[in-house]
């Protein structure tokens, strides 16, 4: 009750000193960009810590775009509460892609959005010692930034988002946060309900208690076991995967992780596997994960590399796709003091740091969160904080949730996200929650394929008309997950039909499915693409801008190599090969199909050595 009444306390001092501080802050009027009619980046000047309005002032970066029908008021002001915690860009440029995610709104709406304090050019934190991976320079960035690291957190940043809002002259917002942003706008929510009008979410990253405490830390390790549960729901969504898996699949995985954990390879390491795991949103990799453990049990490694080549590339892997590793971000140090400041994390927030490492020491010991993988493979979240001091109350949510109306968006395969819309819709008396079939994180904001556009536009419904949303169906199961990864030719399943001998439709199944697992790079939920990356058994795909794909001697199964181009416009997909058989002839070889659909069997027109043919190529 003590700290309820603490954080109650602090909480009306935070209120009444984003309220006084406005007037001082704008010089006794609204701020310039209040009168704006296009785009207007502004700075103001706030107190470093909202409770000391004596206490050092820093200034905070905030965009606005104000509505472009200026004939009558805003139908409502969009309060954009972004992820991260990252910086509005140099140029602001989040200002303007948040502006296209609302842009069929902001003819009559309003939009603001206001950077993280500490990053950018909002009082950016800065600290030399921080290097990723290794826990110990958090002790070290700590000492060196010094007692004010603790003001940057969210109950003191949505309170400089208060202070703009006020600045601006806007009445009542729509608030939208994402990832990050899920968490800031109901701190926004609960301290300023009087402001709000409505409240969407969305990708919330892990749950949240009754008492507005987010629960990071007690949901470490979950999402490990949550992504091989993801898997085999793909899996079972496929018929030919149904087939083929069989058995628990949590077992397969643990098989998996023993055989790797045995070495002998240096590309399969269990941190890429992780990394694989916590991918699962990818449909390229929902496709194949499943086929691709089994064939790894079974001695054939070449699918799985595969797998982590996509999800965790390594370092000057050309054939993956990737880059050199990026240079430190300048703000990670701001990014560590909302990660450490803002969470419950399993130990006492007043203790001191060696009292911390003993409290988390116990509670690993209570049980091994991160199965089938251990602590030291997985790594932890509240190990790295340990060394962040952090003795201020902050609770980042209050626990009284406003009557407004509020609705929490997840992906079925995000899902840290998923537990965090459940607990966050259930806190509130209007909250409601909506599911994405295998989406990706931040459906609605990333927006990409159909299943993207159709949560943007759930997202844009509420906006307009705050209220009860019916089940809308948005999925991103656009795929079918294979059983199997067929070494040879004569292993895939024939086609069917067409006129065909049974040679022939063996050729043209195989063709197929080396022309299919190209194009399945392109699915358009999809974030992206490596420009190039090797066939599965050999050769070389080059992914094209434009949607053509080039194969070289591509190998999907080792005794057919095709050579040609491959195009995919939206959903309809074409090949035209040269295709050297398995008897050593080179065939001609064009297709058609629709690709992106989650059938187990796939109807394929087109021609072998010039003789046309329609036939169904079953899934495997």
């Amino acid at each position: 009750m003590r700290a309820l009444r603490t954080i109650l306390a602090g909480t009306v001092v935070l209120v009444a000193a984003a309220q006084a501080a406005v007037a001082t802050a704008a010089s006794g009027g609204r701020h310039e960009c209040a009168t704006a009619t296009s785009r207007c980046i502004g700075t103001l000047t706030v107190p470093l810590n909202w409770q000391d309005s004596q206490s050092e002032k820093i200034t905070i970066r905030f965009g606005y775009i104000p509505r472009a029908d200026r004939s009558r008021p805003a139908r409502t002001s969009i309060l954009a509460m972004p992820g991260g915690p990252a910086p509005l860009g140099p140029n602001a440029e989040r200002v303007d892609s948040f502006g296209k995610v609302f842009q069929p709104l902001l003819d009559h709406s309003d939009m603001m959005i206001v950077e993280f304090r500490g990053m950018g050019e909002s009082a950016p934190l800065r600290c030399k010692a921080l290097q990723q991976g290794k826990p110990e320079s958090v002790t070290q960035c700590a000492r060196e930034i010094g007692d004010r690291a603790r003001f940057f957190s969210s109950d003191q940043y949505v309170a400089d988002v208060e202070a703009v809002r006020a600045a601006l002259g806007l009445s009542k917002v729509t608030v939208v946060g994402s990832s990050w942003g899920a968490l800031s706008g109901q701190a926004y929510t609960t301290r300023y309900p009087d402001r709000v009008r409505a409240l969407y979410i969305e990708s919330m990253i892990g749950p949240i208690d009754k008492a507005g405490r987010w629960q990071l830390g007690e949901s470490e390790g979950k999402e490990i076991q949550e992504a091989i549960a993801n898997y085999a729901r793909a899996c079972q969504r496929s018929p030919a995967c149904r087939r083929a898996a069989g058995g628990d699949p949590t077992a397969r995985w643990d098989a998996v992780v023993r055989k790797m954990r045995a070495g002998g390879d240096n590309a399969l390491t269990l941190q890429r596997l992780l990394g694989a795991l916590r991918s699962a949103s990818d449909p390229a990799l929902a496709t194949d994960a499943t086929a691709a453990t089994a064939a790894y049990l079974d001695g054939d490694p070449a699918p799985l590399r595969r797998v982590l080549d996509r999800a965790a590339p390594l370092a000057g892997n050309k054939g993956a796709g990737s880059k050199a590793p990026s240079k430190e971000s300048p703000d990670r140090a701001g990014t560590t003091a909302y990660l450490c400041s803002d969470p419950v994390w399993p130990y006492d927030r007043a203790a001191d740091e060696a009292s911390r490492r003993r409290q988390l020491v116990t509670w690993h010991a209570e049980r091994n969160r991160y199965a089938p993988f251990t602590l030291s493979e997985a790594g932890s979240g509240a190990d790295f904080c340990a060394g962040w001091p952090t003795p201020r109350v902050n609770n980042a949510i209050e626990p009284d949730r406003p009557a407004v109306p509020m609705l929490a968006v997840a992906s079925e395969f995000d899902p840290k996200a998923i537990m965090g819309a459940r607990t966050a819709a259930r806190a509130f008396p209007r909250g409601q929650a909506v599911t994405v079939q295998a989406g990706y994180h931040n459906p609605s904001v990333e927006g990409r394929g159909p299943g993207g556009e159709c949560a943007r536009q759930v997202m844009h419904r509420f906006i307009q008309d705050p209220g009860r949303v019916s089940d809308p169906s948005c999925t991103m199961a656009n795929y079918q997950a294979h059983g199997r990864f067929p070494a040879t030719a004569a292993a895939v399943p024939a086609a069917r039909g067409g006129g065909l001998d049974a040679p022939q439709r063996t050729l043209v199944a195989a063709a197929f499915a080396t022309a299919a697992d190209t194009v399945a790079m392109h699915n358009p939920h999809r974030a992206s693409r490596p420009d190039a990356e090797p066939g599965l058994r050999g050769g070389e795909v080059t992914n094209g801008r434009d949607g053509t794909i080039t194969l070289d001697k591509v190998r999907y199964v080792a005794d057919l190599a095709a050579a040609g181009t491959a195009k995919v416009a939206g959903d309809k997909a074409t090949a035209d090969l040269t295709v050297a058989g398995p008897a050593g002839a080179t065939h001609k070889v064009t297709l058609q199909w629709k690709a992106f659909t989650a059938t187990d069997t796939t109807p394929v027109t087109g021609t072998l050595d010039g003789r046309p043919f329609q036939v169904n190529v079953p899934g495997y």
